[in-house]
């Protein structure tokens, strides 16, 4: 990503900048990148051309290899085709989601309380999918034992003799197995392993705490390009046909005029708010807007959203020993994208479910 946002002498003076790229080492760093990613493109298609891999799905690699070898098709994309669209994928894709998790992180570690809040939804949300019939934990016997010496007590007298031994077994801990029933019969936190796609919808403040980093932290400070077709003024000045126009959503999400307190990580801001990140409300662009804007946008946000969620469902986060949440630096590197300087380190600790029911 930073070779990609680095500006090569070649363009700017043709015929001497070579010599200063050559200099700075840049051709040499760009040729080891492309060797990198063309190995690692060539393993995968290979891997995809083994005819003894089985697979369930088919994947994009397997739609276009079945391209290039289908007669009947308008075009039959080669192995170079294929390589530069999982390129578009991994950078366009990958690049950036991991860019905006990596912020959203940095912003929660250094918000305790954001932090604390949108795990307490996540978990406690995700808490009230599960009956006691559904939770893994509680085994069909203890159901059926317990459901028996409820019938016994009630006065019932169908009982049969297994039932009957079985009652003698667990009587010494009815009041145990029941209470356990009766816990995870109410609505309670930690019952499911992960949280899926499904439940995203419901994840009201982790759909703020998004907005809220892509408003300080766009992927893209500028967005692609743009080139007028007409005439046509923008306060006061005429912008005339041909002319290469670029958006900066950066300084758009810091504009003291649209937001109250620019610099602050506040993701209530967009609570009974309609502005949204999806190209209607231009105080919020990062995947840009019209027929030009970013067609990854449900999948970006979606692998966004369930990535954060599992990890703030899952984990509790801590820093390093001796390191503040002051110290976390905000720093951001030079490139194609605004990515983290610094690497953000943090300590992953699994959340104990059990603790948080007792209290």
């Amino acid at each position: 990503m930073e070779l990609f946002g680095t500006v090569a002498t070649s363009n700017i003076i043709p015929w001497f900048g070579g010599v200063v790229d050559a200099l700075t080492g840049l051709p040499r760093r760009i040729e080891y990148c492309h060797r990198r990613f063309d190995s690692f493109f060539e393993m995968l298609i290979e891997e995809h051309l083994e005819p003894t891999k089985q697979k369930s799905e088919q994947d994009v690699i397997d739609v276009m290899l079945s391209l290039s070898n289908d007669e009947k098709a308008q075009f039959n994309p080669t192995k170079e085709h294929i390589k530069a669209v999982l390129m578009d994928i991994v950078l366009g894709g990958v690049g950036t989601s991991t860019i905006t998790i990596t912020w959203a992180m940095t912003e929660l570690i250094r918000n305790p309380r954001v932090m604390k809040k949108v795990q307490a939804e996540i978990r406690s949300y995700i808490g009230t999918v599960k009956t006691a019939q559904q939770d893994a934990s509680l085994h069909q016997g203890e159901v059926h034992f317990v459901n028996q010496i409820s019938s016994q007590l009630q006065g019932d007298k169908d009982i049969d003799q297994t039932a009957a031994m079985a009652m003698i077994e667990v009587m010494p801990h009815y009041d145990q197995v029941l209470y356990s029933m009766q816990v995870r019969a109410q609505d309670f936190i930690g019952t499911k392993p992960y949280v899926d796609e499904s439940e995203l919808e419901n994840l009201q403040y982790l759909k703020m705490v998004l907005k809220e980093t892509f408003r300080l932290h766009p992927p893209l400070a500028l967005l692609i390009p743009l080139e007028s077709i007409s005439h046509f003024k923008i306060g006061g000045y005429d912008i005339n046909p041909k002319t290469r126009i670029m958006i900066n959503v950066y300084a758009i999400g810091r504009d003291p005029d649209t937001w109250k307190n620019p610099n602050e990580f506040y993701p209530e801001r967009f609570e009974d708010n309609v502005i949204d990140f999806r190209g209607q409300n231009f105080e919020l662009l990062p995947f840009g807007s019209g027929r030009r804007m970013c067609p990854g946008i449900n999948m970006a946000s979606t692998v966004v959203m369930v990535t954060l969620a599992n990890l703030l469902y899952r984990f509790d986060w801590k820093l390093p020993n001796g390191m503040k949440r002051e110290d976390v630096s905000v720093e951001e590197g030079i490139g194609l994208t605004i990515y983290k300087k610094l690497p953000l380190y943090l300590v992953p600790v699994i959340h104990d479910f059990e603790k948080t029911l007792d209290q």
